[in-house]
């Protein structure tokens, strides 16, 4: 008897220790391994500001406005380095981007809290972004460097697919509030629905709670995208936004 117990026992303690990663599909897997670590280093080397990317395309990376916002504002007072570097998980690559020279390909959204940087030939393998609404109690993954550590995987769920502020000077106003853990570092980590596609953005965390964080919505990915194309497509034909303009009474110039 003895020793039916000692083998149940122990069957129950390994069945229990098993790895939460056991559960989750390959392809899954997959879409994690597409996140980048995007560095900024401070002109001393004393600091740096380190968030989560991830690929739009072969040639884009989008990851947190504020990120993007600060590391532009510290190159152009001189406390940032006049580069930033992107590590990738997949195959261990690490480039550079001049910041100065290249500073009009970094496209940044406060409002949204997005950016956009691109990363000339580089051939990136990128996700999907869905446009499905999520519900409350859906699972959901969110792949990130939180506190530089790369990459982390951390699980929760919805609780609110579109959290109402007090406001429009609210930040948290229009996000999904998700009970997911983030940290510094975490801000543009992708968050994954079970299919593998990304549903969000990650952007914030609550201040009193670092298991609760807010995402930008996909649909709000979508906008900030198709307003990216726009204004791209208006900067190789600027005749045609000129031309518009004149129709409609306004000038550019």
């Amino acid at each position: 008897m003895k020793i039916f117990n000692f083998i149940f026992t122990l069957f129950f303690i390994m069945a229990c220790s098993v790895n939460v990663s056991a559960h989750v599909p390959p392809k899954l897997i997959r879409e994690f391994k597409k996140v980048v670590k995007v560095i900024a280093v401070s002109k001393d080397e004393t600091g740096m500001v380190i968030a989560t990317g991830f690929p739009i395309n072969p040639s884009e990376i989008m990851t947190a406005g504020h990120f993007c916002a600060s590391v532009v504002d510290g190159v152009k007072s001189g406390v940032i380095k006049e580069q930033m570097s992107i590590q990738f998980l997949n195959n261990n690559d690490e480039i550079e981007l001049k910041l100065v020279k290249e500073i009009l390909k970094v496209e940044f959204s406060t409002t949204q809290d997005l950016c956009i940087i691109s990363v000339p030939k580089h051939g990136l393998v990128p996700v999907k972004i869905s446009l499905e609404k999520v519900k409350f109690g859906d699972l959901i993954y969110a792949s990130g460097v939180p506190q530089g550590e790369f990459p982390i995987i951390t699980e929760g769920y919805v609780s609110q697919p579109i959290n109402e502020g007090d406001g429009p000077d609210d930040l948290t106003d229009g996000k999904m509030l998700l009970s997911i853990s983030a940290a510094v570092g975490s801000s543009g980590s992708p968050v994954f629905n079970i299919k593998g596609e990304v549903i969000g953005v990650i952007v914030l965390v609550n201040s009193k709670y670092d298991q609760i964080s807010y995402a930008v919505t996909g649909l709000n990915i979508w906008r900030f995208i198709l307003a990216w194309l726009w204004g791209i497509f208006f900067r190789i034909y600027p005749h045609i936004l000129n031309n518009l303009s004149t129709e409609m009474g306004y000038n550019c110039e």
